[in-house]
């Protein structure tokens, strides 16, 4: 199952084996920015271009909680912790809202805020442990997290050995050799490893889809290019078995689904 969402305000929920549509909420009033499964499958989080955000059944697509105005800008990427005990929100004000889930996601608390990127925050990662946050940020800044505390590690040697539970950040050590020479910053717009931990994926401006070995960690590293969008390619996701990866475009709005084959 996978999730797609965006500007026509209808969130749906596919079966990517049969490839259809599960369900379909339209009943949302705003553009949506950024979605995120709960590490149990039971909800679904929803972040809005206006600011806010909701959680959703999974099995049905009912409103299970809103938050309306906060945080209170563009959501633009949501990350739940691995034990989803709390939710991560990256946000056009520059912070990254951390939020304690209670009561089976019926209510959400606002645990911390952490300050410290000087543009909008891009892309999250939770550590596998739960304990630390790394942010990247629309200038391209890495910062580190204390989520729970809303303070910043600035001894960024202490995080060397960090296991990171996603590696959806396009900054870091694992991830350098995605970025070819005399690349834009702003070239690659999404990454993901797969859960195996064997491959890195990534959607760029050229609407190509590029396939490494992880860690990516070779200047001259050479993907396997997979080509089908005509435009931006703007997110990629490994499913949770690895056995596909799912593309979405830009001004192309469509959905493209590749099967992942292992090479003997």
């Amino acid at each position: 199952m996978f999730v797609t969402a965006g500007s026509d305000k209808i969130v749906r929920l596919w079966n990517a084996a049969d490839r259809r549509v599960v369900w379909t909420n339209n009943r949302l009033a705003s553009v949506i920015q950024a979605a995120a499964f709960h590490p149990d499958g039971g909800c679904v989080a929803i972040g809005f271009k206006k600011g806010g955000w909701m959680l959703l059944n999974s099995s049905t697509g009912d409103v299970i909680l809103v938050r309306k105005s906060e945080p209170p800008e563009k959501i633009s990427e949501i990350q739940f912790s691995p034990d989803g005990s709390h939710v991560a929100l990256g946000c056009h004000d520059n912070d990254v809202y951390i939020y304690e889930l209670q009561n089976g996601g019926t209510s959400v608390s606002l645990k911390a805020r952490c300050k410290g990127h000087t543009s909008s925050v891009s892309h999250l990662d939770w550590s596998k442990d739960g304990e630390k946050l790394q942010s990247t940020s629309r200038d391209y800044e890495l910062l580190f997290w204390d989520p729970l505390q809303g303070e910043q590690i600035t001894q960024t040697e202490s995080m060397r050995n960090t296991e990171w539970d996603t590696q959806n950040c396009v900054l870091g050590y694992t991830v350098i050799g995605i970025w070819p020479d005399g690349a834009d910053g702003t070239d690659v717009n999404s990454v993901d490893r797969s859960n195996g931990k064997q491959l890195l994926a990534t959607g760029d401006d050229f609407g190509n889809v590029n396939l490494y070995r992880y860690p990516c960690i070779s200047d001259k590293a050479e993907p396997r290019i997979l080509q089908g969008h005509s435009a931006h390619v703007m997110n990629v996701r490994f499913l949770s078995d690895d056995t596909r990866l799912i593309s979405v475009g830009g001004r192309d709005a469509s959905t493209m689904q590749w099967k992942v084959v292992k090479s003997a």
